[in-house]
């Protein structure tokens, strides 16, 4: 696949082919926002190829003066006995909690993120957040099965980091790490949550255009997909949908959402 170099923060991106997939699961698969599976037509565009990372987030940070909203709003949150707490001094700086900071995590995705954040960061970068249906389409890569691998979830663990190898230790693992997909991306399944720009409908896909789906008009949550290290295979599937409160109504930030950027063809 043909590459690129974001000059604003050094990220690879993967020039992701104009065509039509069809999004959702087969019926007798998955939960119910993910039906009926439906055909979405996309132009090309481009998507990182890696999760944005701490030491890209810090380029940003240290250029803008940016404050997270977990650093205004009261802290990230961390799986203590398996179970979110919210802790004063943790976000991004310090995402697991043990006040080490960023040392030897540079290169491991940004975590509590909230979908402001993300956006924050995209501008800045000249990006922005892929729509869901980019998302699904890159994840998947030109497969129709689970994962971006294919049905068997014994290959899970090449691809993903996820709870079953993380022993839900609030720690990401760096990028590019696991296997790729067929087009080149990494992380597609587990490490992250992946932020998108849609907001979240339950029924959308009843409605959704095939043509370049955007999501609804409106909403209180807005997308994450990808699963992350406190996820299982199931959460981590290619048409999982997730959906998260915006922090004007929870401010709650996580130990396991970051994001990915996309572009436009200019």
């Amino acid at each position: 696949m043909e590459e690129k170099t974001n000059k604003k923060d050094s990220s690879v991106m993967v020039l992701i082919p104009a065509g039509e997939f069809l999004m959702g699961s087969p019926e007798g698969e998955g939960d119910a926002d993910e039906h009926p599976q439906h055909p979405a037509r996309l132009g090309a565009y481009y998507i990182d190829k890696f999760e944005v990372t701490n030491a890209q987030f810090k380029m940003f940070v240290d250029e803008t003066g940016y404050m997270t909203d977990a650093e205004k709003g009261g802290g990230g949150e961390i799986q203590i006995e398996k179970k979110y707490t919210k802790i004063a001094s943790v976000n991004w700086r310090n995402p697991t909690g043990d006040n080490a900071g960023l040392s030897g995590i540079m290169n491991n995705p940004v975590v509590h993120m909230s979908c402001k954040d993300a956006r924050a960061y995209a501008e800045w970068a000249g990006k922005r957040l892929p729509t869901e249906a980019e998302w699904e389409n890159a994840c998947r890569a030109g497969t129709a099965a689970t994962w971006c691998f294919g049905n068997d979830e014994k290959e899970f663990a090449d691809y993903a980091w996820f709870d079953g190898l993380s022993g839900f230790n609030n720690k990401t693992i760096p990028v590019g790490q696991k296997k790729p997909n067929n087009w080149g991306l990494y992380d597609v399944h587990g490490n992250a949550w992946e932020w998108c720009s849609d907001w979240y409908g339950a029924d959308y896909y009843k409605n959704s255009p095939v043509e370049n789906p955007q999501g609804p008009a409106a909403g209180r949550s807005n997308i994450i997909r990808g699963g992350s290290w406190a996820s299982n295979a199931s959460y981590s599937r290619s048409a999982k949908r997730y959906f998260y409160h915006d922090e004007i109504d929870m401010n709650r930030w996580f130990a396991s959402i970051g994001f990915r950027c996309a572009a436009s063809i200019k």
